[in-house]
């Protein structure tokens, strides 16, 4: 018998991924990126390929942990980025991970709390975990 999570990384239809640090978001299919600090997730953002969000996590573990860190993809992938992550803060690198996460998804809306659901290819509109609606 397979350990379970190389069953779930076989399993197409699953939350898994073969990349660490990437999860599947139902609700938008699209990967979301987290990182553990301190006992706390931190999201990373979402993005539209696993590939995206499993560098997303490289980057923020490099920052984190230097070399000696569990990378998706090898390490010179990041050299040209590093040296511009290296001058901020860890707050900075977050919030230029999320941004970069915004800029590559297709089918956003300009408003806060508004995202297309590829299911059901309606607008849903949600604030502080509340529903909102669907919207055409």
């Amino acid at each position: 018998m397979m350990p379970r999570r190389q069953e779930a990384q076989t399993t197409p239809a699953g939350r898994s991924s073969k990349f660490r640090g990437v999860t599947l978001f139902r609700p938008t299919g699209k990967w979301r990126s987290q990182i553990s600090l301190q006992g706390k997730t931190i999201s990373l953002g979402e993005y539209v390929t696993q590939e995206e969000a499993a560098a997303a996590f490289d980057k923020a573990v490099l920052y984190k942990d230097g070399c000696k860190a569990k990378l998706n993809f090898p390490s010179e992938y990041y050299a040209e980025d590093m040296s511009s992550l290296t001058a901020l803060s860890w707050a900075e690198v977050v919030a230029a991970l999320r941004l970069g996460a915004r800029s590559s998804q297709s089918h956003t809306s300009a408003f806060r709390g508004v995202s297309l659901l590829r299911q059901t290819g309606r607008w849903h509109a949600q604030r502080a975990q509340v529903h909102l609606g669907f919207f055409s």
